[in-house]
């Protein structure tokens, strides 16, 4: 009796074994279409023969012989009726008859193997995906899984593994066979597309559970999907009483400000690290980091820039926007003088938002807008014209087609001069660095781990964050967890910044990182001028402008009044962030004098100079926090 059920299990096993080995194979399918065809073909030679020979209409002939050759393929034995004939008297065909009926029912037994082999997978690695750490990716597209199948590269790299679970937005069967074919769980039910806490607990994670880290990256292009299962995924996690320091959320959406509700605060349960982004400011960041405006320009040993920043952009849309922003916050240095060219037809009509919003910006930065077509001849005699001073070249009009043609066309412009320039064609999610000469092109994609991952890419903002506090005010996850959206922005932009100044001060980040940070005062001095330009740019990037004197004095007021009735005022006399304004969108130079008028007011003794010359010496212990 034991003897059978041993081997009852063995077989069960290498039944079960055989299907899953067929459902991983996706050779099996192109065998199986291929047995089909041949076995169909055959099949109908034979039976139409047989069929004809013994009978005389014609379309009696062709329906039997319809219905026979589909009856090979559930198992039927027609043969009966057509083995008398002359051909079949033959035991080679015969042989090749019989093989033809095994192969068709083969054939289908084949297909019914690979369809139950393929449930069973998808069960199995469901469920395997209990006990680790659980990523779920809302969304399905190309690059979703494209990123997914990155994050598995990260995994076997080092970087501690999850498991991961796509949950798509909506059914496209060619999406879900690539997940089959590169072996991701996916759950298509309306428990998963609307997560309650039967789901969470379907995954194994129970009530309470603070074991396990849970990353949600909603990448629907659809926003309003990306915020409705955002939010009603965190409700279950809220009643599932799982802490919120173990919550991660990257999501696509423009509107950041409809996302921050659902970061985690001090008296707020939420998401503890949130990286919100779209793919047009996440792709004008992504330039930056890959090729820094303050490698295109040479310094001196003062901290001097001793060259201008000149650049050229080709279309405005979302994405040319954005990059303008980005090459303008990052493109501020003491000694230098900043400018840019952009070139798109109708850019008044096309872009009235950006000049609303980013008033200040454009009145304060030399920034040409120029109503001509990036291929026009006015857009090529200015190309033209600063060839010896142009440091950046980028095209972004949103068809990559145009985009190569204003590259290509650029190049014979510039000739000789290409080898000093940056030439660059931002897609939507992509950086390609245009090779000259030799060299070949170079493509960088936002779909990776580094960029997406809200507690990879915000680690070296939470050690610049941590940096203006002392260490008893808490560990710099607490604090970024009170930190607002914009301030998490201001730090993610002076983390983008702080390799800079080494490369200014000609101290590589190794050394300065390992304490060689010896900075003479004038180096200093001008360090810390360009750190303050740097945080003029990057505020006014983001829309603010001046606070006016009224506006101050009007704040002064409530600040005396808060601190008469309450004992400690709860106004930041300086900064509004609700409209946007602060009264240190000033030069240097006038920096001193606000902190004297400011400190007249409150009795303190703030130094806003002082608070840049910080910042620059702050670099050795942020790089250490880095990674160096």
């Amino acid at each position: 009796m034991l003897h059978i059920v041993i081997m009852t299990f063995a077989a069960l096993a290498i039944f079960f074994a055989t299907v899953v080995n067929m459902a991983l194979k996706k050779e099996n399918q192109k065998l199986s279409i291929i047995i089909v065809i041949v076995a169909a073909v055959i099949g109908a030679f034979f039976y139409s023969y047989g069929y004809g020979v013994k009978i005389e209409n014609e379309f009696i002939v062709l329906a039997r012989t319809v219905l026979s050759v589909s009856g090979m393929f559930i198992g039927r034995w027609d043969f009966t009726n057509v083995d008398d004939t002359e051909l079949f008297t033959n035991p080679v065909i015969y042989l090749i008859f019989l093989i033809v009926h095994f192969l068709a029912l083969y054939s289908l037994a084949n297909v019914v193997m690979m369809k139950l082999g393929s449930s069973l997978l998808r069960r199995l690695r469901i469920l395997l995906l209990h006990g680790n750490d659980l990523t779920i990716i809302f969304g399905l597209s190309e690059e979703s899984i494209f990123f997914a199948n990155r994050l598995r590269e990260s995994w076997k790299n080092g970087e501690e593994p999850a498991s991961i679970l796509f949950v798509p937005d909506e059914t496209d069967n060619a999406l879900l066979a690539d997940l089959e074919r590169d072996g991701w769980p996916y759950r298509t039910d309306s428990t998963a597309r609307y997560p309650r806490t039967r789901f969470l607990r379907s995954l194994g994670i129970w009530e309470g559970d603070d074991n396990r880290k849970i990353t949600l990256y909603a990448l629907s292009r659809e926003e309003n999907l990306n915020r409705q299962y955002t939010a009603e995924l965190l409700e279950s996690l809220q009643k599932s009483e799982i802490p919120a320091e173990n919550l991660s959320l990257t999501i696509y959406t423009t509107n950041v400000a409809d996302i921050s509700k659902m970061q985690a605060l001090k008296n707020r349960y939420g998401y503890t690290d949130v990286n919100p982004f779209d793919s047009h400011s996440l792709t004008a960041r992504l330039l930056t980091l890959e090729y820094p405006v303050y490698n295109t320009i040479r310094f001196n040993e003062k901290g001097l820039a001793e060259q201008d920043v000149d650049i050229v952009i080709a279309g405005f849309g979302s994405t040319g926007q954005a990059v303008l922003r980005a090459l303008t916050r990052n493109g501020q240095f003491e000694g230098s003088k900043f400018h840019a060219a952009v070139f798109a037809p109708e850019i008044y009509s096309i872009a009235g938002h950006f000049f609303t919003v980013y008033e200040e910006l454009c009145a304060s930065y030399s920034i040409d807008f120029n109503e001509y077509d990036a291929r026009s001849m006015e857009a090529s005699e200015y190309v033209r014209e600063h060839a010896t001073t142009l440091k950046y070249v980028v095209a972004c009009t949103g068809d990559s087609e145009r985009d190569w043609e204003i590259i290509r066309a650029y190049e014979k412009i510039l000739g000789k001069h290409c080898e000093q320039i940056l030439l660059l064609i931002c897609g939507k999610g992509t950086v390609t660095r245009v090779g000259s000469g030799n060299n070949l092109d170079i493509v960088t994609d936002i779909w990776r781990n580094e960029t997406l991952n809200a507690s990879i890419a915000d680690r070296a903002a939470k050690a610049v964050n941590a940096s203006y506090y002392s260490a008893e005010d808490g560990t710099p996850e607490e604090l970024w967890r009170s930190c607002t959206p914009f301030s998490r922005e201001s730090c993610r932009a002076a983390a983008d910044f702080t390799r800079a100044y080494c490369r200014i001060a000609g101290i590589s980040e190794k050394d300065a990182a390992q304490g060689a940070w010896d900075l003479n005062d004038e180096l200093l001095e001008n360090l810390s001028k360009t750190e303050h330009l740097r945080w003029n740019a990057f505020h006014r990037s983001m829309g603010w402008s001046l606070m006016s004197d009224e506006e101050f004095s009007q704040r002064a007021e409530i600040y005396r009044f808060e601190r008469m009735k309450y004992g400690k005022p709860l106004i930041r006399i300086a900064k509004n962030e609700t409209d946007r304004h602060h009264a240190c969108l000033v030069t240097w130079e006038d920096l001193q004098a606000l902190s004297d008028k400011e400190n007249a007011i409150t009795g303190k003794h703030v130094d806003y100079q002082q608070f840049d010359r910080d910042n620059v010496m702050a670099v050795p212990a942020l790089l250490r926090a880095f990674g160096y």
